[in-house]
């Protein structure tokens, strides 16, 4: 038998075109069942997932399973930025929080004094006199707390304590302010040291006002003949700058101790309320969180868990189900 040239040559291409054709229709099955088995299997399939999940965990804030429709993922993708905001906004205003510390609140003016509850004190009947037969209003409703003091540490501990406010000469102030700040340092030293909690007290302040702006005199007989050379003296060292030497080297120790102290307190302050707020705001965000994931594990034991098609060692099914019914 012949077999003609066409036969020849037409067998073996049509066989090759006919294996080839199976080949790419078995290639092509075998792919969209790999589709079928990735799909719902991994979160980074599709490219708007991976991108979302992606910049999610770079910034940590985790993002849940997007679904299908675009409804519910464009409420996600808002919920997601939603939540960066408040990460950023939170962690701004802790950092602005502690940066800047609160100013200070300071009573500097009579009549700020007269109006503030603190009760005023000092040494001595005539000081009281003083506030009392006042003209000025201020000082006399200063004069109708003003309390006799004799002991000077017992009224500084209430000056401490905020509830009092001493008067005295400017220069026994700021060396009782200097004594104070020494013993609340030995204080803090010792309570480091033993391991015991202390409470602050707080800080002494000056006011700036002067109640009554009192020169230095000396007291001579009436028409003494050492009147001028006394008035010549005192002349001379005043234009020296002799009295404004003795008191800088008399008060110096204090203004020492008292700038010291006060760029330590300064880099200390905290405005508790908003730490407070700040504290509230996690422990609200820490609840919310807690319930929610309470509210998962129910849904995921009392809902997912029951149904039929629910298998832990093949689950790649189970979301391929759950993908095809949806």
């Amino acid at each position: 038998m012949r077999i003609s040239p066409f036969k020849k040559i037409s067998t073996p291409y049509v066989s090759n075109v006919v294996i080839t054709l199976l080949e790419k229709t078995k290639h092509s099955e075998k792919r969209n069942y790999i589709d079928q088995q990735l799909n719902g299997l991994t979160l980074f399939t599709e490219m708007q997932s991976g991108l979302l999940y992606t910049y999610g965990m770079l910034l940590q804030v985790s993002l849940p399973q997007l679904t299908r429709a675009w409804a519910p993922r464009v409420f996600i993708g808002w919920w997601w930025l939603y939540s960066i905001l408040i990460t950023v906004v939170y962690r701004a205003s802790m950092t602005a929080t502690l940066a800047n510390p609160v100013a200070r609140v300071t009573i500097d003016t009579l009549a700020e004094l007269a109006k503030s509850p603190i009760t005023v004190g000092g040494w001595g009947v005539d000081k009281r006199e003083l506030f009392i037969s006042s003209l000025d209003k201020d000082l006399n409703r200063i004069g109708g707390k003003f309390h006799l003091y004799d002991n000077e540490e017992t009224a500084i501990a209430e000056i401490a304590n905020g509830t009092f406010g001493y008067y005295e000469n400017i220069h026994v102030l700021q060396e009782a302010r200097a004594k104070r700040q020494l013993l609340e340092a030995m204080r803090n030293k010792k309570a480091v040291e033993t391991n015991e909690n202390m409470i602050a007290d707080r800080d002494l302040h000056v006011m700036q006002e002067c109640v009554i702006h009192m020169p230095i005199s000396i007291g001579m007989d009436r028409n003494s003949p050492l009147k001028p050379h006394v008035d010549h003296l005192v002349r001379r060292i005043v234009e020296s700058g002799l009295v404004e030497k003795w008191q800088n080297d008399v008060m110096e120790w204090s203004k020492i101790v008292e700038i010291r102290y006060d760029s330590n307190t300064q880099k200390a302050l905290v405005d508790l309320h908003k730490l407070y707020g700040a504290l509230v705001a996690l422990g609200v965000g820490y609840v919310l969180g807690f319930f929610i994931l309470a509210v998962e594990n129910i849904y995921w034991k009392y809902v997912v868990m029951q149904n039929p098609a629910y298998d832990k060692y093949q689950m790649d099914f189970f979301y391929a189900t759950m993908n095809q019914t949806k």
